[in-house]
């Protein structure tokens, strides 16, 4: 006599199961003569009517997905908060008396108040959203402001400002930036004859210190600028050195150049700058 394994048996019953489901369900608006049949429901983990049928699209928070055999899905009344479903008002019943709901669901109700819970959630985030924007619109409001101070106490800023003020040409060449705070330029003046040779002192020191990659920068920029300035002057040519890291001193140095309109003369000679 063979052997009927037990999971054999299991798929059996599960299959029975199923069928008894199809039958009693109908997948249809349940209009069969078991839909008045009580059973028990894995969704409502407990006896539900037999006119109640799972839907997908009834599904979610707080709802098992139970709806009225009546109900049917409609992608025309999808959207807007609603499931999609709807109820078909056009069958008929065949005279059975209906059992007692355990579980009654109305499609309207749930749909709606999800609705609702989506709207509020959607105007919380579009009031958060709002919010994020006034932030980050302050932020940068604030970025530009400090921005803007950083420039006009930039000695590059100032010094670009006076030429122009003056109308004296000018070409801006030999930076040594570094992390974003200018260290020192040159300002070409007129023909290129003339130098007008700017140094942050405060940066020039902050730099000075520390051995390492920005230590090695600046002392490659500073002999640089040792053997050109010797080229320079030896050529005929003229360099005016301005340092300082104060705005009123840099403004207050410019007119003594001789080539911006001052009386002074104030040469550069070919050593390493000392602020």
């Amino acid at each position: 006599m063979k052997r009927i394994s037990i999971s054999a048996i299991a798929l059996l019953v599960a299959l029975a199961g199923v069928a008894e489901a199809r039958q009693v369900y109908d997948y249809g608006y349940g209009y069969s003569s078991n839909r008045y049949r009580v059973r028990w429901s894995i969704y409502n983990h407990g006896l539900i009517s037999g006119d109640l049928y799972y839907s997908p699209y009834a599904f979610g928070p707080g709802r098992s997905g139970l709806v009225d055999g009546r109900t049917r899905y409609s992608p025309y009344a999808f959207g807007h908060g609603h499931c999609g479903l709807v109820v078909d008002d056009g069958g008929t019943y065949s005279g059975y008396s209906p059992a007692y709901h355990y579980a009654r669901h109305s499609i309207r109700l749930s749909g709606a108040g999800h609705g609702h819970a989506n709207q509020v959630r959607g105007q919380k985030s579009y009031g958060e959203m709002i919010e994020a924007r006034k932030a980050r619109t302050i932020d940068l409001a604030q970025a530009r402001q400090q921005k803007s101070a950083i420039r006009a106490s930039n000695g590059k800023e100032i010094i670009a400002g006076y030429l122009k003020g003056r109308n004296i040409d000018f070409k801006v060449t030999r930076i040594l930036c570094v992390e974003g705070r200018i260290v020192s330029v040159d300002f070409l003046l007129n023909d290129g004859n003339t130098i007008l040779k700017y140094w942050n002192p405060a940066e020039m020191q902050s730099l000075a210190q520390p051995q390492g990659r920005r230590r090695r920068l600046y002392d490659k920029y500073v002999e640089s600028w040792i053997s050109f300035c010797a080229e320079h002057l030896k050529a005929g040519g003229k360099i005016h050195q301005i340092v300082s890291s104060d705005a009123d001193e840099i403004l207050a140095k410019l007119p003594l150049c001789p080539d911006l309109n001052g009386d002074e003369e104030v040469y550069a000679l070919a050593t390493e700058p000392r602020p």
